[in-house]
Protein backbone atom coordinates (compact mmCIF):
# COMPACT_ATOMS: atom_id res chain seq x y z
CA UNK A 1 0.00 0.00 0.00
CA UNK A 2 1.17 3.71 -1.01
CA UNK A 3 0.37 7.04 0.79
CA UNK A 4 -0.24 10.04 -1.66
CA UNK A 5 -2.49 13.12 -1.82
CA UNK A 6 -6.03 12.91 -3.11
CA UNK A 7 -6.80 13.69 -6.69
CA UNK A 8 -9.89 15.32 -7.91
CA UNK A 9 -11.00 11.76 -9.33
CA UNK A 10 -10.58 10.45 -5.72
CA UNK A 11 -13.28 12.35 -3.69
CA UNK A 12 -16.24 11.01 -4.68
CA UNK A 13 -14.32 7.60 -4.09
CA UNK A 14 -13.44 9.09 -0.89
CA UNK A 15 -17.24 10.14 0.29
CA UNK A 16 -18.09 6.02 -0.41
CA UNK A 17 -15.38 4.95 1.50
CA UNK A 18 -16.24 6.74 4.48
CA UNK A 19 -20.06 5.74 4.00
CA UNK A 20 -19.77 2.23 3.99
CA UNK A 21 -16.43 2.51 7.15
CA UNK A 22 -19.41 4.97 9.36
CA UNK A 23 -21.97 2.08 8.62
CA UNK A 24 -19.42 -0.89 9.72
CA UNK A 25 -17.36 0.88 12.84
CA UNK A 26 -19.80 3.67 14.17
CA UNK A 27 -22.56 1.42 15.62
CA UNK A 28 -23.98 3.84 17.89
CA UNK A 29 -25.20 6.17 14.86
CA UNK A 30 -28.44 5.75 13.16
CA UNK A 31 -28.76 5.50 9.40
CA UNK A 32 -30.90 8.61 10.36
CA UNK A 33 -27.70 10.25 11.91
CA UNK A 34 -25.33 9.39 8.97
CA UNK A 35 -27.84 10.58 6.18
CA UNK A 36 -27.16 13.58 8.72
CA UNK A 37 -23.70 13.57 8.37
CA UNK A 38 -22.94 12.81 4.78
CA UNK A 39 -23.35 16.52 3.30
CA UNK A 40 -20.93 17.74 5.19
CA UNK A 41 -18.81 15.11 4.60
CA UNK A 42 -19.67 15.11 0.80
CA UNK A 43 -18.66 18.80 1.24
CA UNK A 44 -15.63 18.51 2.81
CA UNK A 45 -14.21 15.44 1.20
CA UNK A 46 -14.79 17.50 -2.00
CA UNK A 47 -13.59 21.05 -1.13
CA UNK A 48 -9.89 21.83 -2.82
CA UNK A 49 -8.88 23.29 0.60
CA UNK A 50 -9.57 20.10 2.78
CA UNK A 51 -5.69 18.32 2.64
CA UNK A 52 -6.69 14.74 2.37
CA UNK A 53 -4.04 12.01 1.97
CA UNK A 54 -5.16 8.39 0.81
CA UNK A 55 -3.85 5.43 1.49
CA UNK A 56 -4.25 3.44 -1.66
CA UNK A 57 -3.87 -0.26 -3.24
CA UNK A 58 -0.51 -0.99 -5.10
CA UNK A 59 -3.31 -0.36 -7.96
CA UNK A 60 -3.39 3.24 -6.82
CA UNK A 61 -6.75 2.64 -6.01
CA UNK A 62 -8.01 4.22 -2.86
CA UNK A 63 -8.94 1.78 0.13
CA UNK A 64 -8.60 4.23 2.61
CA UNK A 65 -8.16 8.61 3.60
CA UNK A 66 -6.55 10.83 6.26
CA UNK A 67 -7.55 14.65 6.79
CA UNK A 68 -5.31 16.69 8.00
CA UNK A 69 -5.29 20.29 9.27
CA UNK A 70 -1.91 21.18 10.80
CA UNK A 71 -1.26 18.73 13.44
CA UNK A 72 -4.59 17.47 14.04
CA UNK A 73 -5.87 14.62 12.16
CA UNK A 74 -9.23 15.54 11.48
CA UNK A 75 -10.02 12.11 9.66
CA UNK A 76 -8.89 8.81 9.16
CA UNK A 77 -11.48 6.38 7.70
CA UNK A 78 -10.93 3.35 6.14
CA UNK A 79 -12.82 0.66 3.81
CA UNK A 80 -14.37 -1.99 6.14
CA UNK A 81 -12.67 -4.98 3.93
CA UNK A 82 -9.05 -3.09 4.73
CA UNK A 83 -9.80 -2.87 9.03
CA UNK A 84 -7.11 -4.88 11.33
CA UNK A 85 -4.71 -4.90 8.57
CA UNK A 86 -2.01 -1.77 9.28
CA UNK A 87 -3.35 0.81 7.15
CA UNK A 88 -4.70 2.77 9.98
CA UNK A 89 -1.16 2.57 11.67
CA UNK A 90 0.48 3.50 8.16
CA UNK A 91 -2.01 7.01 7.84
CA UNK A 92 -0.84 7.75 11.79
CA UNK A 93 2.60 7.25 11.12
CA UNK A 94 2.33 9.38 8.01
CA UNK A 95 0.37 11.81 9.81
CA UNK A 96 3.10 12.19 12.50
CA UNK A 97 6.40 12.92 9.94
CA UNK A 98 4.17 15.49 8.28
CA UNK A 99 3.48 17.26 11.63
CA UNK A 100 6.70 16.64 12.73
CA UNK A 101 5.65 17.18 16.25
CA UNK A 102 2.89 16.29 18.76
CA UNK A 103 -0.46 15.47 17.25
CA UNK A 104 -4.11 15.30 18.11
CA UNK A 105 -7.16 13.71 17.02
CA UNK A 106 -10.86 13.76 18.75
CA UNK A 107 -13.03 10.30 18.23
CA UNK A 108 -16.45 9.65 19.50
CA UNK A 109 -16.37 7.85 23.12
CA UNK A 110 -18.83 5.74 21.70
CA UNK A 111 -16.27 4.55 19.19
CA UNK A 112 -14.26 2.42 21.49
CA UNK A 113 -12.57 0.26 18.75
CA UNK A 114 -11.51 4.13 17.86
CA UNK A 115 -10.63 5.30 21.36
CA UNK A 116 -8.38 1.74 21.40
CA UNK A 117 -6.15 2.34 17.78
CA UNK A 118 -5.15 5.62 18.83
CA UNK A 119 -4.21 4.81 21.99
CA UNK A 120 -2.46 1.99 20.52
CA UNK A 121 -0.43 4.67 18.47
CA UNK A 122 0.51 6.78 21.69
CA UNK A 123 -2.41 8.60 21.97
CA UNK A 124 -3.83 9.83 25.08
CA UNK A 125 -7.01 11.46 26.50
CA UNK A 126 -6.79 14.80 27.52
CA UNK A 127 -10.44 15.77 27.71
CA UNK A 128 -13.77 15.59 26.62
CA UNK A 129 -16.39 17.04 25.00
CA UNK A 130 -20.30 16.45 26.05
CA UNK A 131 -21.73 17.27 22.41
CA UNK A 132 -19.73 17.07 19.05
CA UNK A 133 -18.71 19.80 17.23
CA UNK A 134 -22.40 20.77 15.80
CA UNK A 135 -23.84 20.27 18.87
CA UNK A 136 -24.91 16.68 18.64
CA UNK A 137 -25.13 14.43 21.92
CA UNK A 138 -22.67 12.24 20.89
CA UNK A 139 -19.67 12.85 23.52
CA UNK A 140 -16.15 13.19 22.18
CA UNK A 141 -12.76 12.73 23.34
CA UNK A 142 -9.71 14.73 22.63
CA UNK A 143 -6.82 13.02 22.43
CA UNK A 144 -2.52 13.99 22.11
CA UNK A 145 0.00 12.01 20.81
CA UNK A 146 3.36 13.52 21.90
CA UNK A 147 6.24 13.25 19.74
CA UNK A 148 8.65 11.45 22.90
CA UNK A 149 12.30 12.80 22.33
CA UNK A 150 15.46 10.31 23.87
CA UNK A 151 17.44 12.51 25.97
CA UNK A 152 20.82 11.19 27.95
CA UNK A 153 20.85 11.34 31.30
CA UNK A 154 23.25 12.56 33.78
CA UNK A 155 22.43 10.76 37.04
CA UNK A 156 22.65 7.56 35.29
CA UNK A 157 22.75 5.31 38.48
CA UNK A 158 19.18 6.79 39.29
CA UNK A 159 17.58 5.75 35.85
CA UNK A 160 19.30 2.59 36.28
CA UNK A 161 17.68 1.98 39.67
CA UNK A 162 14.32 3.32 38.07
CA UNK A 163 14.41 0.83 35.36
CA UNK A 164 15.35 -1.62 37.92
CA UNK A 165 12.50 -1.09 39.71
CA UNK A 166 9.70 -1.12 36.91
CA UNK A 167 11.51 -4.07 35.64
CA UNK A 168 10.83 -6.21 39.02
CA UNK A 169 7.92 -5.26 38.83
CA UNK A 170 6.47 -6.23 35.99
CA UNK A 171 8.25 -9.32 36.24
CA UNK A 172 6.88 -9.75 39.86
CA UNK A 173 3.32 -9.36 38.10
CA UNK A 174 3.54 -11.61 35.44
CA UNK A 175 5.26 -15.10 37.66
CA UNK A 176 3.29 -13.85 41.14
CA UNK A 177 6.79 -13.90 42.91
CA UNK A 178 7.08 -11.03 45.19
CA UNK A 179 10.25 -11.98 47.03
CA UNK A 180 13.06 -10.30 45.30
CA UNK A 181 15.96 -9.46 47.88
CA UNK A 182 19.55 -8.15 47.72
CA UNK A 183 22.24 -9.56 49.94
CA UNK A 184 25.99 -8.86 50.24
CA UNK A 185 28.72 -9.94 52.84
CA UNK A 186 32.12 -8.39 53.34
CA UNK A 187 35.15 -8.96 55.37
CA UNK A 188 37.07 -6.04 57.34
CA UNK A 189 40.95 -5.56 57.91
CA UNK A 190 41.90 -4.14 61.00
CA UNK A 191 40.89 -0.39 60.04
CA UNK A 192 37.83 -1.28 58.64
CA UNK A 193 37.67 -0.83 55.13
CA UNK A 194 36.86 -3.64 53.14
CA UNK A 195 38.93 -6.21 52.31
CA UNK A 196 36.73 -8.82 50.48
CA UNK A 197 32.96 -9.17 49.74
CA UNK A 198 30.31 -10.81 47.62
CA UNK A 199 26.66 -9.48 46.73
CA UNK A 200 23.92 -10.77 44.57
CA UNK A 201 19.74 -10.73 44.81
CA UNK A 202 17.56 -14.11 45.33
CA UNK A 203 13.81 -13.96 43.54
CA UNK A 204 11.82 -16.91 42.32
CA UNK A 205 14.07 -19.54 43.60
CA UNK A 206 17.09 -18.55 41.89
CA UNK A 207 20.26 -16.78 43.03
CA UNK A 208 22.45 -14.52 41.11
CA UNK A 209 26.13 -13.52 42.53
CA UNK A 210 26.69 -10.22 40.74
CA UNK A 211 30.46 -9.10 42.47
CA UNK A 212 32.77 -11.12 44.36
CA UNK A 213 35.91 -9.37 44.81
CA UNK A 214 38.54 -10.23 47.30
CA UNK A 215 41.60 -7.37 47.60
CA UNK A 216 45.12 -8.58 46.17
CA UNK A 217 46.65 -8.67 49.72
CA UNK A 218 43.66 -10.39 50.71
CA UNK A 219 44.02 -13.58 48.42
CA UNK A 220 45.17 -16.32 48.92
CA UNK A 221 43.81 -16.85 52.05
CA UNK A 222 40.35 -18.59 51.38
CA UNK A 223 38.12 -15.58 51.74
CA UNK A 224 36.81 -16.18 47.91
CA UNK A 225 35.69 -19.78 49.18
CA UNK A 226 33.79 -18.58 52.46
CA UNK A 227 32.14 -15.86 50.75
CA UNK A 228 31.04 -18.26 48.15
CA UNK A 229 29.84 -20.57 50.82
CA UNK A 230 28.10 -18.12 52.80
CA UNK A 231 26.04 -16.63 49.62
CA UNK A 232 25.28 -20.03 49.49
CA UNK A 233 23.92 -20.76 52.54
CA UNK A 234 21.67 -17.71 51.89
CA UNK A 235 20.55 -18.87 48.90
CA UNK A 236 19.45 -21.99 50.58
CA UNK A 237 17.65 -20.38 53.46
CA UNK A 238 15.45 -17.55 51.10
CA UNK A 239 14.62 -21.71 49.53
CA UNK A 240 16.80 -21.03 46.37
CA UNK A 241 17.14 -23.94 43.97
CA UNK A 242 19.72 -22.34 41.42
CA UNK A 243 23.15 -19.78 41.77
CA UNK A 244 23.99 -18.10 38.66
CA UNK A 245 27.27 -16.36 38.73
CA UNK A 246 29.08 -14.59 35.57
CA UNK A 247 32.71 -14.68 35.41
CA UNK A 248 35.90 -13.57 32.29
CA UNK A 249 38.18 -15.70 31.21
CA UNK A 250 40.45 -13.64 33.07
CA UNK A 251 38.71 -13.66 36.11
CA UNK A 252 37.64 -16.84 38.43
CA UNK A 253 35.96 -19.53 36.25
CA UNK A 254 37.92 -22.30 37.06
CA UNK A 255 37.18 -21.20 40.89
CA UNK A 256 33.95 -21.63 40.25
CA UNK A 257 34.19 -25.04 38.55
CA UNK A 258 35.81 -25.92 41.20
CA UNK A 259 33.24 -25.32 43.32
CA UNK A 260 30.56 -27.08 41.90
CA UNK A 261 29.54 -24.57 39.31
CA UNK A 262 28.98 -26.06 35.70
CA UNK A 263 29.75 -23.86 32.64
CA UNK A 264 26.33 -23.08 30.77
CA UNK A 265 26.90 -20.52 28.41
CA UNK A 266 30.30 -18.95 26.74
CA UNK A 267 30.51 -15.64 24.44
CA UNK A 268 33.47 -15.85 22.79
CA UNK A 269 35.95 -12.41 21.93
CA UNK A 270 34.26 -10.59 24.71
CA UNK A 271 36.24 -8.59 25.71
CA UNK A 272 38.01 -8.89 22.88
CA UNK A 273 40.79 -11.67 22.93
CA UNK A 274 38.83 -13.48 26.17
CA UNK A 275 35.11 -14.87 27.06
CA UNK A 276 32.74 -14.27 28.89
CA UNK A 277 31.27 -17.64 30.79
CA UNK A 278 27.72 -18.16 32.81
CA UNK A 279 28.11 -20.60 35.49
CA UNK A 280 25.45 -22.46 37.32
CA UNK A 281 24.81 -24.89 40.16
CA UNK A 282 22.42 -26.44 41.84
CA UNK A 283 21.80 -26.46 45.22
Amino acid sequence: MIIRKALPSDREVLVDIWLRSVRATHTFLTEQDIQGLLAPTRTYLTSAESELWVLASDAGDPVGFMGMSGSEIEALFLAPELLRRGGGRLLVDHARKLSGGDLTVSVNEQNNAARRFYEACGFVVESRSDLDGDGRPFPLLHMRRRDLAIQAEEDAPHVVQFLEDRLYEHNSGRTHAHDGRLFARTVRGERGDIIAGIAGWTWAGACEITQLWVSEEARSKGLGKLLLQEAEAEAVRRQCRIVLVKSYSFQAPSFYEKHGYRVAHVVEGFPPGHRSYTLVKSI
